[in-house]
């Protein structure tokens, strides 16, 4: 899938990284390994390299923006073009702590380091894509409904996907997607995971932990860093060339994303832009009730044509005797609604009211019954 691309990948010294470097160049791609821990991130080079896949190492902290920047340029010089930049790297996260309670230092440190991280990677990598006119960008980000004692590390989630729809429309008329996929945890990186300073940590052996976090998934089973470095392969070749601007839920439907209730049309700007069948027909249910039954406190409905026209003149209390407030209009004749027949109405294709289901909901946009 990725024959003759150049992928970076930051942060390849952890579990996530690992797996998406193995992923991209089992499907063909170049990889060129970055991280704090060279040991680690040169392990894994000589690993793919003695299976004969093409990657290489080096050493790289992503809160240096001048080593970021020269360490992209170094890759153009070797393959001529960057294709896929992923990062994969951890903010410094304070977490068993009650946001109300936590030092600021922790949470500015923590989006210090994430804000830095991303914008060092992406800055380094997106003037060669732009060029090539070609390029994908894509990232790991946790995801969930808010939880107790989370301390900084939901506030880096949200603060890492709002940069990143950012990046997404700046940089896709470019030709540049931008990608970022939701976990709410590995199995792998949950077994090698840091305490993050977590005053709870230790409290649930690996083996509980992952038993009830496999019970709250909807497979039954909590994803692997295998899963994400497939799918991360697939969303960066040919065959995702249209996926951009866009988070895919990789929690195995432990967290369900929210939906459009069906029957239903989004409203796009004013109320009413967009509407689906069953609004046109309440839309029409002010004057569809028939004039001779009235509902029970209301009086009987007339039809159209027969409603009374608009005063042609003001109020006496608000008129004036000075013509210097006379409208400019006051002698143009004054428009009139156009008579609707039932013929005109069949043809619309407007039901009569009895064939309305009385639950239907009404649209609080448009005028009620």
């Amino acid at each position: 899938m990725l024959q003759r691309k150049t992928a970076v990948i930051y942060g390849a010294g952890g579990s996530v990284g690992r797996a998406v470097a193995r992923a991209f160049a089992e499907n063909g791609a170049c990889v060129h390994l970055a991280g704090r821990n060279h040991s680690a991130v040169q392990a894994l080079a000589d690993e793919l390299t003695g299976s004969g896949l093409s990657a290489s190492a080096a050493a790289l902290d992503v809160t240096d923006a001048v080593a970021t920047g020269e360490h992209a340029r170094s890759v153009v010089d070797v393959d001529g073009r960057i294709d896929i930049a992923f990062t994969a790297v951890t903010y410094d996260e304070v977490q068993g702590t009650p946001l109300h309670e936590l030092p600021v230092d922790d949470v500015e440190r923590t989006l210090s380091v994430a804000a830095r991280s991303h914008m060092h990677t992406v800055q380094a990598v997106a003037p060669h894509m732009i060029k090539q006119r070609d390029g994908v960008v894509q990232t790991m980000v946790g995801y969930g409904p808010p939880h107790p004692l989370m301390g900084s590390t939901a506030l880096a989630w949200q603060l890492v996907e709002a940069m990143y729809r950012q990046y997404a429309v700046e940089l896709g008329p470019s030709g540049v997607r931008v990608q970022w996929f939701r976990t709410g945890g590995f199995r792998e990186s949950i077994v090698d995971a840091p305490d993050y300073g977590s005053t709870y940590a230790g409290d649930t052996s690996t083996p509980e932990l992952l038993a009830s976090l496999d019970e709250a998934t909807a497979l039954g089973r909590v994803p692997s860093v295998n899963d994400a470095g497939s799918f991360a392969a697939f969303a960066a070749s040919a065959a995702g060339r249209s996926l951009t601007a866009a988070g895919f839920n990789m929690t195995s439907g432990a967290v369900s994303d929210k939906t459009t209730r069906p029957g239903t049309a989004r409203r796009q700007g004013k109320c009413g832009l967009v509407i689906s069948s069953w609004r046109a027909e309440t839309a029409a249910r002010h004057w569809r009730r028939p004039s001779s039954a009235a509902s029970p406190g209301r009086s009987p409905a007339r039809p159209v044509s027969a409603r009374a026209a608009p005063a042609k003149t003001m109020p006496p209390s608000m008129r004036s005797t000075s013509r210097t407030h006379r409208p400019v209009n006051a002698d143009l004749p004054r428009p009139t609604a156009p008579e609707v027949t039932t013929r005109d109405r069949r043809a619309a294709g407007l039901v009569p009211l009895r064939a309305v289901l009385s639950d239907r909901p009404q649209n609080p946009c448009l005028p009620g019954p």
